[in-house]
């Protein structure tokens, strides 16, 4: 494709549609809401509010928002800033972002050797990485930013779940306590898609369960409730598009998003934007997530969850009859009761009994733990109930109130 032939920030084609390699920058000039050159911004203030990364060319709506592919209007625009982020940047600064297109892609700036996407720099391996998938540490080259690279290798079965992984990334960028993506490089020449993600200084709750097991401790029932607090608010904004879930009321007709692999590996932890003594909860981890009009589509099973870990299914998920957020409020549930129990995958009697947390947490973290995972799906409460439940019971207990606001 020239590139000399259009403008800047020309709306390219369709990943897969016989294109090389593209890099999509958080936003590109000629568009109203576009990142000039060399320009700083913060991620949530600023010309850049409310921004989510080009991905594909669908028709341009108002302000130079995009829709992705296969979404309903109401949601396929980039969301604005709620109530939530208070004007300020969980997050950190925006690191200064490449403003331009070379032909085919080819860019590279000195110093990126070892990293799929231009201008970063391969800094160690943070998983084994083989066909399927790669992640690594990596640097921006000028900023020296640290961010996580995630690579996705695909073929023709699978392509599909890297696009509805990059759709779903797109849509969440605004919430703190979901996982950030700032920038991604599709090389359909490799097979490939590579996402720049938020770092997490801080590890995974797995990580720290090891930990404590390793050191012979236990987390304190303050820091349980944080990772509860941090979790279902992450979670009201993916089932109900809520930013604010103290505040805020769902959203009509917000098309929600299933994560279906919640577990203590996909929690993590970051100093980043820090409220109070405890780091900032994120849910990472999206390669499972569905949304709720693929299933309306006839894109996936309505019934049978197709994704996720065998030992992290809530009942109906084994009884393959159902799915949806009330899998995401049962793991949410389990995540607390291995955490307490500093356990490697959830036992179904005890997330079933009034002793869920065990021996040294409170009554009422195993009762919460109880009613996210009920047998009943249907009991189940939502997440927006379990973050007002929770913060009032944390209020009581004398739990920092700046680390969940």
């Amino acid at each position: 494709m020239n590139y000399n032939r259009y403008p800047m920030g020309f709306p390219q084609r369709h990943p897969g549609w016989g294109s090389q390699a593209r890099y999509f920058p958080v936003g590109q000039p000629g568009y109203a809401n576009a990142q000039r050159p060399n320009e700083h911004h913060s991620a949530f203030g600023g010309r850049l509010a409310g921004l989510i990364p080009r991905c594909y060319s669908a028709p341009v709506m108002g302000h130079g928002r995009q829709p992705f592919p296969g979404q309903g209007v109401p949601n396929a625009q980039a969301p604005l800033i709620g109530k939530g982020a208070a004007g300020r940047d969980p997050m950190g600064p925006v690191a200064k972002q490449v403003g331009r297109v070379d032909e085919g892609h080819g860019f590279r700036e000195k110093g990126s050797k070892g990293s799929s996407v231009p201008g970063y720099k391969k800094i160690r391996s943070l998983t084994p990485g083989g066909m399927s998938e790669a992640i690594s540490l990596v640097s921006h080259v000028k900023t020296r930013i640290k961010r996580v690279e995630k690579t996705l290798r695909y073929d023709k079965d699978t392509k599909r779940r890297a696009i509805a992984e990059l759709q779903t990334l797109g849509r969440v960028t605004r919430c703190a306590n979901l996982n950030r993506m700032f920038e991604h490089w599709w090389d359909d020449t490799r097979s490939s898609v590579s996402f720049i993600l938020e770092y997490c200084d801080q590890g995974s709750l797995s990580s720290m369960i090891d930990d404590m097991l390793e050191r012979r401790r236990s987390f304190s029932e303050d820091f349980a409730w944080h990772t509860m607090i941090g979790v279902s608010k992450g979670l009201a904004f993916m089932h109900s598009g809520i930013g604010d879930p103290a505040h805020e009321q769902p959203v009509p007709g917000w098309n929600a998003i299933f994560h279906l692999d919640l577990k203590p590996c996909n929690i993590f932890f970051s100093s980043s934007g820090q409220r109070g003594r405890y780091p900032r909860v994120v849910i990472g981890d999206f390669g499972c997530s569905v949304s709720a009009n693929d299933i309306g589509h006839g894109k996936e099973d309505p019934h049978r969850q197709p994704y996720g870990t065998p030992n992290w299914y809530p009942p109906e998920g084994h009884a393959k009859t159902r799915y949806g957020a009330e899998t995401d409020i049962w793991q949410c549930g389990a995540i607390i009761s291995v955490m307490c129990r500093r356990a490697n995958k959830p036992h179904h009697r005890y997330l079933e009994s009034g002793d869920a947390c065990g021996h040294g947490f409170g009554k009422s973290l195993s009762k919460t733990v109880q009613r996210c995972c009920h047998r009943d799906y249907r009991r189940r409460p939502t997440a927006h109930a379990i973050f007002k439940d929770s913060i009032s019971v944390a209020g009581r207990k004398g739990l920092d109130p700046s680390s969940w606001r």
